[in-house]
């Protein structure tokens, strides 16, 4: 049979937009000539591959492709803890009809992390929306098969990379068997179609017993606006009038270049794998929106005081009448409510001349011999008072997260904290606005390096909380309840807020009036009924770095204010406000490294940082970035680069990484790449979050010329700014 040639080109922004010209194609030949000879280039500009004989100029565009594509081959990605090849290729051999297939690593692999793609020639050309399901198919016979594939391969025009050998190449080739069979593929096809029909039925289904419910409300019936817009929408009710498109329980954004369906609805949530759309929560579902939600991220940007207002008036009606008006008309109500004054004097006139005593008012003064004078109390003595709010605040990569959470496991465990006593053990709950699986490292290091091997009442919230919203302050205030009543009654000496930003929900921490609702609800819900301390971790202001940022109110209406600040390898705890008692002297502590006593996928060994309280040091003065700092960095920002976008998988680091470094071995290059990951986060050049790395704006590194370095690659256009970068500790 004639081989197909399908759309080719090198580097993924090499277009044919506009010019008339069709786009270069490529042969099953020329494919099987890559795998077995594999070019070494940078991974910006490898050659890749679009499954489709249709090359017009316009082929790139996803419309296009879904009008007039005819697809020749399917293909899978494996890089989320992808097996060894062998392994790959055997489930091929078993899973499929017998049929050829080539399987090769992809340019970031490694003998551990052999990460690869599939690729499997067809007998006959499928329709684009044929070969999407076919695709899909493929994917769920991975999954069976416990190998996960990146759900991008969907996309119509989503680009395959051919063979480009890194530090780690390989591929098996099945070719004296016959293309995979489209009469085979049949079922398949058919399979996804039905599956994705009753999908689809019962979204359906479940949008109309929404639709009933919004038209059916008389009250509130004690809901919150966001509760109530869960109940009266589904998620998928928010993503259609979005303008997504539904395949099943699966969506594909309006701004989609792929044309991938990267959104996937499970239990009332989305979650989406694609970085390009809005609703993008990293993969693996965490994070995941619910209604609201969506509906916050994608008709008002994030802003949910305004989706709030958008909600109430626009989407949500209790009797034909807007939910908003109706609690406006309730709420001056019950505020205009009065007192039958003549009632009460009536009463109690009465009950005087019956001889009985009047009962005492409900606000009353006390004469000031009758006060009682106690001492002052604390959770953590001298540094942190009991019963009160207060802040922890500073800069990116001040390690602030860590020491607060060493405070609060400290009081959970009823141990000395660096030799000051924790004068108020008991339960510690923590509002975790982000990083929970970073949270779990960090828990596991710390009770390692403290000899603990008990359970301990410090509990993490699965969720940010919107503490600015008195009924959602009300929320976490029933949970830690229920949580108490669970564990014998033993009611909480910490609740730590890590981070206000993450935690606030709609308030705008500028605004002087939204903070002091925030403050106001964490002495409502939590201090008063708990008798707690809340502890709120800060960022810095913008151009303020000696005090946190936002409305004075923060500041004048805290009962003690903590700075964190870095020098060098030393975070130092300064005592800028304590209510009642004296300041006390600073604090100073150095990040211990600990093994946590298990390798990841590439056989090192998996590490976090605990604090260790050290001398505190005068200011020295700071040192340009050495060599092997310098080249770290240029390295991950050419990562980044290559990438497309502000950050870099470890992976794609280590690849540029190895490739220019100068080390004789293997095992040289890579205990010097464990070297400069740990200087470049720890000099707060860069932040981690899973496996991706990201440069800071570099204010705060130890050294004097990072954050020219850092400008330098704004100005020139090779990296974007990065003034907002995530919280480093």
């Amino acid at each position: 049979m004639i081989e197909p040639l399908c759309i080719t080109g090198h580097g993924q922004h090499f277009t044919r937009k506009g010019t008339g010209q069709s786009y270069p194609t490529v042969a099953l030949a020329d494919i099987r000539d890559l795998v077995d000879n594999p070019p070494r280039v940078d991974k910006a500009q490898g050659q890749w591959l679009i499954p489709s004989s249709h090359n017009t100029s316009e082929a790139r565009y996803l419309a296009e492709q879904m009008a007039h594509g005819s697809y020749h081959y399917l293909w899978a990605d494996l890089d989320h803890q992808p097996p060894p090849i062998e392994r790959t290729a055997e489930v091929l051999r078993q899973s499929l009809p017998r049929c050829c297939f080539e399987v090769y690593t992809s340019k970031s692999a490694t003998e551990g992390r052999q990460k690869a793609r599939i690729l499997i020639p067809l007998d006959q050309p499928l329709s684009s929306a044929d070969w999407v399901l076919a695709q899909q198919a493929l994917n769920l016979i991975l999954e069976a098969n416990g190998i996960t594939p990146d759900t991008a391969n969907t996309g119509a025009v989503q680009l395959c990379l051919l063979p480009n050998s890194g530090p780690f190449y390989g591929a098996i080739s099945e070719r004296t068997a016959p293309f995979l069979s489209t009469e085979a593929l049949a079922p398949w096809v058919q399979q996804m179609r039905a599956q994705i029909e009753a999908q689809e039925a019962e979204t359906t289904k479940r949008r109309e017993e929404a639709r009933q419910r919004r038209e059916q409300r008389q009250s509130a019936g004690g809901q919150s606006l966001i509760d109530a817009f869960n109940a009266s929408y589904t998620v998928e009710d928010v993503l259609l009038q979005a303008n997504y498109s539904q395949q099943g329980s699966r969506f594909r954004h309006p701004a989609s270049e792929t044309g991938s369906y990267s959104a996937n609805v499970k239990d009332g949530r989305v979650h989406s794998l694609s970085p390009n759309d809005p609703l993008y929560t990293g993969g693996g579902g965490g994070g995941a929106h619910d209604a609201f939600s969506a509906f916050c991220v994608l008709f008002h940007d994030h802003d949910e005081k305004a989706a709030i207002r958008d909600a109430g008036d626009n989407w949500l009606s209790i009797s034909n009448e807007s939910w908003n008006k109706v609690q406006r008309r309730e709420y001056a109500q019950a505020q205009a409510a009065e007192v039958d004054i003549s009632a009460l004097l009536g009463k109690a006139q009465e009950q005087g001349q019956k001889g009985q005593q009047a009962p005492k008012p409900a606000f009353r003064f006390i004469p000031e011999h009758e006060l009682k004078t106690t001492p002052a109390r604390y959770c953590i003595k001298p540094v942190l008072p009991s019963e009160s709010v207060g802040i922890l605040f500073g800069e990116s990569g001040t390690f602030k997260s860590f020491l607060a959470l060493d405070m609060g496991l400290a009081i959970a465990g009823g141990l000395d904290y660096h030799g000051m006593a924790v004068k108020t053990p008991g339960p510690v709950f923590y509002l975790a606005g982000e990083g929970h699986a970073g949270l779990a490292k960090r828990i596991t290091g710390w009770k390692l390096h403290h000899d603990i091997g008990r359970p301990l009442p410090f509990y993490v919230s699965q969720t940010p909380a919107a503490l600015y919203d008195a009924r959602a302050a009300a929320t976490v205030s029933e949970a830690i309840t229920g949580l108490v009543e669970q564990s014998g009654g033993d009611t909480p000496s910490l609740l730590v807020v890590d981070t206000l930003m993450t935690n606030f929900g709609g308030g705008d921490y500028k605004d002087g009036n939204d903070i002091t609702a925030l403050l106001n609800n964490l002495v409502q819900y939590a201090r008063i009924p708990f008798g707690c301390t809340c502890l709120v971790i800060h960022h810095v202001g913008h151009g303020e770095k000696g005090r946190e940022a936002g409305a004075y109110q923060l500041r004048a209406n805290s009962d003690f204010r903590i700075s964190a600040e870095r020098h060098g390898d030393t975070t130092t705890l300064t005592c800028l406000k304590s209510k009642d008692e004296a300041e006390w002297p600073p604090v100073s502590f150095t990040m211990q490294s600990v093994d946590l006593g298990f390798t990841d996928d590439d056989g090192e060994p998996v590490t976090t940082l605990v604090p260790v309280l050290t001398d505190t040091p005068t200011r020295t003065k700071a040192r340009p970035m050495p060599p092997g700092v310098t080249y770290a960095a240029d390295t991950l920002a050419q990562a980044i680069r290559a990438n497309g976008g502000d950050k870099a998988h470890l992976e794609d680091w280590r690849a540029i990484f190895y490739d220019g470094h100068t080390a004789d071995s293997p095992e040289a290059k890579k205990k010097a790449f464990q070297r400069a990951r740990a200087d470049l986060v720890n000099g707060n050049l860069a932040v981690v979050s899973g496996d991706h790395y990201r440069l800071t704006d570099c204010a705060a590194t130890p050294w004097t010329n990072a954050h020219g370095w850092r400008v330098a690659l704004s100005i020139s256009g090779e990296l974007a700014s990065n003034d907002d970068m995530e919280e480093a500790a």
